[in-house]
């Protein structure tokens, strides 16, 4: 099929949704289908078969895109999703794939002019705007609850990326047909990580024989990083030979983390790598003794969870729906959601080899049987033998 994908997204920037479109589309592109992708003028060109990036026009004042709903984001949507409704009155598509909130752009091309409409919804647009402090108006919501219920009558199949979001379409739309594909990053790609690069990557980081203790993502406020940094202040008192190495943030981000480090007199166990290139994560992940997830609060499982039940390494995380929807205590030590409850599972794993080894175990597991790169191939392929067959009818 010859689809029209639209992401108001910097696509590429190593961030939850970027990600989960770039696999989309790779899967898209395995299966066989040729897809024209429009999306902001911001983030990194990147080379997929059989995928065409087409870019939106830069605004002067717009040079780079905050997490979450803003003015900037408006703003960016106007000539993106004009430049989307060209390329569909000009062009030949045999379905539109919208995310967030182009699903608009999506509904409307099938409300008139009967278009297929995928729906890829990473999360509840007026539950966002309200978690991102945007408006907390009870009326503001109502409103976003009546547009949501809009669009998902007018998507032919909606794509939900965790079972909260599959529970949020059937209370407002019972009918719509949805399938939960998981935001499972990794491909069928297996690149192996030699031990001579775990070693280099040790040196540069001055890493010795500590127990280390990985984190991966941004460090927007519901991530937890306060809350991690204040865990590894408990853990060192109890156990010194241990370093935190944090991958992700931006470098104002990184510098309000450090200020806090320092408060907590635990500088010189916490190493802050910044961004790093998508490649590179497979390494920083085979660095790692124990991978943390110390988020706050959300409903949508962590694109990077998947990634930590693959990896073969222990996970600790928070006790919250964002992780157990994908989590449990067989596969990771799940903690309270506070410092000293983290703290204690951190180091109930340091200090438990055998346990490590019995959660990695079931991890994998886990992972192979659920959320293996080729059951999501095949309910990918599932949406769009839906979409083909609709097309014949």
């Amino acid at each position: 099929m010859k689809i029209l994908m639209i992401a108001p997204e910097p696509f590429f920037q190593p961030r939850g949704t970027p990600f989960s479109e770039y696999h989309r589309l790779r899967a898209l592109s395995t299966l066989g289908h040729e897809v024209d992708l429009i999306t902001y003028p911001i983030g990194e060109d990147v080379e997929i078969d059989h995928v065409t990036i087409y870019r939106s026009l830069k605004l002067p004042f717009v040079n780079n895109m905050k997490i979450g709903p803003s003015l900037a984001k408006i703003f960016l949507d106007i000539p993106l999703f004009i430049q989307a409704f060209l390329m569909m009155m000009t062009r030949h598509y045999d379905c539109i794939h919208t995310h967030e909130e182009a699903v608009i752009v999506g509904a409307l091309l099938r409300k008139f002019f009967g278009y297929p409409h995928v729906y890829d919804m990473h999360s509840s647009l007026p539950e966002q705007m309200s978690n991102f402090g945007i408006s907390r108006s009870r009326i503001v919501f109502k409103f976003g609850e009546f547009m949501e219920r809009w669009v998902l009558k007018h998507s032919s199949r909606t794509i939900v990326i965790c079972p909260y979001l599959g529970k949020r379409v059937e209370k407002l739309h019972r009918n719509q047909p949805y399938l939960v594909i998981e935001n499972v990053p990794v491909t069928d790609d297996n690149r192996v990580i030699e031990q001579r690069e775990i070693d280099q990557l040790k040196q540069k980081l001055d890493l010795k024989s500590e127990t280390t203790v990985l984190y991966t993502g941004t460090m927007e406020a519901y991530q937890g990083i306060e809350l991690l940094l204040e865990s590894a202040k408990h853990v060192y008192k109890q156990y010194e030979n241990v370093r935190y190495v944090l991958v992700g943030g931006h470098p104002n981000q990184i510098g309000r983390m450090k200020e806090l480090t320092a408060l907590l007199g635990i500088e010189k166990i916490v190493c802050f790598v910044g961004q790093r290139p998508v490649e590179e994560m497979p390494l920083y992940t085979q660095l790692a003794d124990i991978l943390v997830s110390p988020r706050k609060d959300g409903e949508n499982t962590p694109l990077k969870i998947y990634s930590y039940l693959k990896s073969g390494k222990p996970i600790v995380a928070t006790n919250i729906l964002t992780h157990t929807q994908a989590l449990n205590d067989d596969v990771a030590v799940l903690t309270g959601n506070n410092a000293e409850a983290f703290a204690e599972g951190t180091l109930k794993l340091i200090y438990n080899k055998e346990l490590q080894a019995q959660l990695v175990a079931n991890a994998l597991r886990l992972s192979e049987e659920k959320y293996s790169y080729k059951a999501y191939l095949e309910k990918t392929e599932q949406v769009y033998r839906y979409v083909e067959n609709s097309l014949h009818n």
